[in-house]
C-alpha cells in the first residue's frame, strides 16, 4: 500500500500532462516556456539547496557503488550496440522520475541521499560517452552549461568552502524549489507526449535496453551497494535511481539510432511496472 500510494500521484499528473499535451490543450510555446523555467529556475534552485546540505563524506561510497555498475553496464552495451544504444540504456531519469519517488518513500533524508548521485551523474555518462564515441570534450563542456548542472557544481563547492549563502536567499530558493518535482512531473508527461511513435523495426533492441536499463543496472547498483558496505535507506535511494526509465534528455545523443530513442518510451511505459517491484523489493529488504 505504501508503494501505490507513494506511486499513483505522480503517475496522475503526468499522465494529465500527457494527455494536455498530445491534445494540444495548450499552445506549444507553454510548454517550451514551462520547461524553461522548470529546468533553469526551478529545479537548479531544489538542487542548489540539495548540495548546500549534502554532507560530502558520503560522496565516495555512494559514487562508488552507484557509477561503477553504470560504467560496467555502459561499456557493456557499448560492445553490441554502440555508444548511442549504451548511453540510452543507463542514463537514468534521475530528475524527473528518480526524485518525486524518492521524495514520495523517504521525504528529504531520501533526497539528500539522490543528490550525492544526481551532482554527477550526466558528467559520468556523457564523459563515458565522449570517450567510447570518440567525441573529446565537446559534450562534457556543452553539459557544464546546463543550469542545474551548474546549480550543482555551485552548491558543491559552497559546501566544500564552508560558505552559507545569507538566509534571505536560502528562503527564495526555498520557495523556488517547493514547486520544482511538481513541475517537473508535468514536464515529464509533456516531452513524452511530443516523443515519435514506434516502428516494428526498433522493438527488439529497445527492449533489450530496456530491459538492461530497468532490471540489470538496479541489480548491479544493489550488488554494488553491498560490495562498498551501503544498507538501509541509502542503498534504496540508489537502486531506485537506478531503476528509473531512460531520460529524455539523452535524445540529442542518441537520435542517429532509432532503436536507441525508441527505449526512452518504451521504458518509461515499463517503468510502470517495474518501479513497484523494486519499491517493493528494496522496502521490504533495504528499508525496514
Amino acid at each position: 500500500m505504501l508503494v501505490f500510494n507513494a506511486l499513483l500521484p505522480l503517475c496522475l499528473i503526468v499522465a494529465l500532462s500527457f494527455l494536455a499535451a498530445r491534445r494540444a490543450l495548450l499552445p506549444a510555446a507553454f510548454w517550451q516556456g514551462f520547461a524553461r523555467l522548470t529546468f533553469s529556475v526551478l529545479v537548479p534552485a531544489f538542487l542548489l539547496l540539495g548540495t548546500l546540505r549534502l554532507d560530502l563524506h558520503l560522496l565516495g561510497p555512494y559514487s562508488l557503488a552507484y557509477y561503477g555498475p553504470v560504467a560496467l553496464l555502459f561499456l557493456l552495451l557499448a560492445v553490441k550496440v554502440r555508444a548511442p544504444g549504451a548511453l540510452a540504456g543507463s542514463f537514468s531519469n534521475t530528475v524527473l522520475v528518480g526524485l518525486p519517488v524518492i521524495a514520495a518513500l523517504q521525504g528529504q533524508a531520501g533526497v539528500d541521499v539522490a543528490i550525492a548521485i544526481i551532482a554527477f551523474h550526466s558528467l559520468v555518462l556523457y564523459s563515458l560517452f565522449a570517450l567510447v564515441q570518440g567525441r573529446g570534450l565537446k559534450p562534457l563542456l556543452a553539459t557544464l552549461k546546463n543550469p542545474m548542472i551548474a546549480a550543482l557544481m555551485t552548491g558543491l563547492a559552497l559546501n566544500a568552502l564552508g560558505l552559507k549563502p545569507p538566509q534571505a536567499l536560502i528562503k527564495s530558493l526555498e520557495l523556488l524549489g517547493n514547486g520544482a518535482i511538481g513541475c517537473a512531473l508535468i514536464c515529464l508527461g509533456a516531452a513524452l507526449a511530443s516523443l515519435p511513435p514506434f516502428s516494428r523495426g526498433q522493438w527488439g533492441e529497445s527492449l533489450v535496453l530496456a530491459l538492461a536499463k530497468l532490471l540489470g543496472l538496479p541489480a548491479l547498483v544493489w550488488l554494488g551497494t553491498w560490495l562498498f558496505g551501503l544498507g538501509g535507506r541509502e542503498a534504496q535511494v540508489l537502486v531506485l535511481l537506478a531503476a528509473c526509465p531512460t531520460a529524455v534528455n539523452v535524445l540529442p545523443f542518441v537520435k542517429e539510432r532509432p532503436a536507441a530513442t525508441a527505449t526512452i518510451m518504451l521504458s518509461t511505459l515499463a517503468t510502470l511496472a517495474t518501479m513497484p517491484l523494486w519499491m517493493a523489493l528494496t522496502q521490504h529488504y533495504l528499508a525496514r
